[in-house]
């Protein structure tokens, strides 16, 4: 060990004997590193409801409570 030491240091001095900033020098570096970031989000509510004894089901933007009101139309069949 004391021998790979003692080659660090004098690879070192051999590779920074011809800078004169004090044995400093730049070299990129490259780190990557993957981030998972999760955010819950509500995209609506399944609403499944009662009319005249049939089940329905929709989509809505907000939370309808107990209670929803119904628009009803009517058309006439054809023949």
């Amino acid at each position: 060990a004391a021998g790979a030491i003692a080659g660090a240091v004098a690879g070192d001095r051999r590779v920074n004997s011809g800078n004169t900033g004090g044995g400093m020098q730049e070299q990129q570096v490259r780190q990557c590193r993957t981030v998972d970031h999760w955010v819950s989000q509500n995209n609506g509510y399944e609403v499944t409801y009662d009319y005249r004894g049939r089940n329905y089901t929709t989509m809505m933007s907000y939370d309808p409570g107990e209670r929803i009101k119904l628009r009803v139309s009517i058309e006439p069949m054809q023949r």
